[in-house]
């Protein structure tokens, strides 16, 4: 799951710097030298031609993100938006015409055409060694006109993540004891330290919304438990009960911090560090 939502954000802040004019005239490149796309054999993005069609059915508008990047400024876009980052928030679902999915992560353009593109799972990336392709549709409806605030989504992680910690100090989880406890004290204390997210650079990011996003990363680095809990009916609903929330409001949480990209910008220099 993290390497996708890396894949996501990565996009997202990219592409917002490009077409903000951040990054100069040249979009910027994050295949294959972006770390979460390195393993990746190919980069697609795809529009479908008609309505019902498969990925055969097809245009490859770019195989690069520079090429996306331009093709989005020219159809109109001027910001992109982070719709959904994982295949638990089906509500994102029913906006994307898929091409037979599965789906995770969608992105969504201010395009007159209202496009959202939706990164179809095919193993790919780090995890697969498999190809990456997004595929681009008009929305039935438009997107959200209200996504999770940063100060909401801060409050709503910070009591998902202390009902989850019980939960897995009780089944002995000590990977996500120790993530998940450095959630919480980035959540609690401003100045906490903690991994930056690999998606973007933090002087795109005011300092709430760094915290959210680092927060978050630390929640999602450990996914599933062991087998011996999944196997197990009685541990397996303990840990659904207790966990499942946290990592929705993990989902939301970057959906706020990425989305707010620009709010109350720092005038950082761009030649800080890139954090890919």
């Amino acid at each position: 799951m993290f390497y996708y939502i890396n894949q996501a954000i990565g996009l997202v802040s990219y592409g917002n710097a490009f077409l903000a004019g951040l990054t100069g005239d040249v979009p910027p490149e994050l295949w294959p030298s972006y770390d979460t796309f390195g393993n990746a054999p190919y980069l697609r993005f795809v529009r479908r031609r008609r309505s019902g069609g498969d990925l055969a059915a097809a245009d490859v508008l770019a195989t690069n993100t520079g090429e996306w990047f331009r093709t989005l400024k020219r159809a109109g876009a001027t910001r992109l938006r982070l719709l959904q980052t994982n295949d638990q928030t089906p509500d994102y679902f029913s906006l994307v015409d898929t091409f037979g999915g599965p789906y995770a992560c969608v992105i969504g353009t201010d395009a007159p055409d209202g496009e959202a593109w939706a990164h179809r799972l095919e193993g790919g990336g780090r995890a697969g060694g498999e190809g990456i392709t997004y595929a681009g549709t008009v929305l039935h409806t438009p997107p959200p006109s209200r996504y999770p605030d940063v100060a909401s989504a801060l409050a709503t992680l910070h009591t998902a993540i202390e009902a989850a910690l019980p939960v897995v100090e009780s089944l002995q989880l000590e990977d996500h004891r120790r993530q998940w406890s450095a959630a919480l004290d980035i959540v609690t204390r401003p100045r906490a330290p903690g991994l930056w997210f690999p998606g973007a650079r933090s002087n795109w990011y005011n300092p709430s919304a760094s915290r959210l996003m680092i927060a978050a990363a630390h929640v999602i680095v450990v996914d599933d438990p062991p087998w011996v809990i999944i196997g197990d009916p009685s541990l397996y609903a303990r840990w659904s009960a207790g966990v499942r929330p946290l990592y929705r409001a993990a989902s939301d949480a970057l959906i706020a911090a990425t989305n707010a990209f620009g709010d109350e910008q720092l005038s950082l220099p761009m030649t800080g560090r890139d954090f890919i």
